[in-house]
């Protein structure tokens, strides 16, 4: 699990947290003659994603949401790729999953979204 928080002096933040959970998983097998199969997975839930623009402002939380106030970060992303190799070719398939995102109406968005 990893934390990120950045000091206020980086950003126009008083505070910016973000916490997720990374998983990778990579392996090969061998195939004889016909060559090696490669995978390789890697998976990111975020648990938070929240901003504090001032001590007295309320916190924004842009988990899974997008908008003026947010960038588009889901709360879940995901990669497979699948190489096979044998001599001098190789051929790869990426799958690559975005985890859908629900768009942010704050009382102070103004333009469309």
């Amino acid at each position: 699990m990893a934390v990120v928080a950045t000091p206020a002096f980086f950003t126009n933040f008083e505070r910016y947290q973000a916490e997720g959970i990374d998983l990778v998983v990579n392996t090969d097998f061998d195939l004889g003659g016909a060559g090696e199969l490669g995978l390789a997975f890697t998976a990111h839930k975020y648990l938070t994603n929240e901003f504090l623009t001032t001590p007295t402002s309320a916190v924004v939380d842009c988990n899974g949401v997008y908008g003026t106030s947010c960038d588009p970060v889901p709360e879940f992303r995901a990669t497979l790729r699948a190489a096979w190799m044998r001599d001098d070719f190789d051929a790869s398939l990426l799958w690559r999953h975005i985890g859908d995102m629900a768009a942010q109406f704050l009382g102070n968005e103004t333009g469309p979204v």
